[in-house]
């Protein structure tokens, strides 16, 4: 957001304050494509996805066949992926595919959060397109998870992970270690992208 992305976040439980783990997204909002909450509901999800594997890829397809950028960065962030599958399991994973397999030499990056990577739950037919993540970071809570996205036989020390501690795999390195990765509170936040615009309404009152 800061460097200037085009950036998506499509999550249908998005909130604008998240009271029970403190964590405060208004910040995001002005750098963001779309309005986040008004992308939360899950045909407006269906659209982004859809539009981005198609129209928007094509685009950009055509503009390097002739010798030209396709455009800058596009990060398309989806969370709590089991939900979307779910709802949308009919083209979703299509598009997640297209955009797996195409997009990032294309300059449209794919990045995702969810309980669990197993084919059952991402909506896949076996597990090449999970492959396709080619960095894969891990905070516990899945070890199947976890071996099917890092290595094979890999011991997982579970209770050091979360809050900045994370099992890390990517093209960089050639076996999954454990990384620390920035970790965002809502003081870092404000710093970066600016204050918050989060308006608390007063308790209502029971008559």
């Amino acid at each position: 957001c800061k460097a200037g992305a085009t950036v998506y976040l499509l999550n249908p439980h998005y909130t604008v304050y998240d009271r029970e783990h403190d964590e405060d997204w208004t910040p995001f909002t002005p750098y963001l494509k779309e309005d986040p909450l008004m992308c939360s509901e899950y045909d407006k999800i269906e659209y982004y996805l859809e539009q981005l594997a198609g129209p928007v890829l094509r685009k950009r397809i055509d503009l390097v066949k002739a010798g030209q950028l396709p455009g800058k960065p596009c990060f398309l962030i989806i969370d709590e992926l089991p939900a979307i599958v779910k709802e949308c399991a009919k083209n979703v994973p299509g598009f997640m595919e297209k955009l797996l397999r195409e997009g990032r030499k294309y300059g449209i990056f794919l990045i995702v959060g969810s309980q669990d990577f197993l084919v059952k739950t991402i909506g896949t037919e076996g597990g090449a397109v999970r492959q396709c993540f080619r960095t894969g970071y891990y905070v516990g809570g899945d070890p199947t998870t976890a071996r099917n996205l890092l290595e094979q036989g890999i011991p997982i020390p579970e209770t050091r992970l979360g809050k900045g501690i994370a099992m890390l795999r990517c093209a960089a390195t050639k076996k999954t270690i454990i990384a620390k990765i920035p970790y965002v509170d809502n003081a870092s936040l404000y710093r970066l992208l600016g204050p918050s615009t989060f308006f608390q309404s007063p308790p209502s009152r029971t008559p």
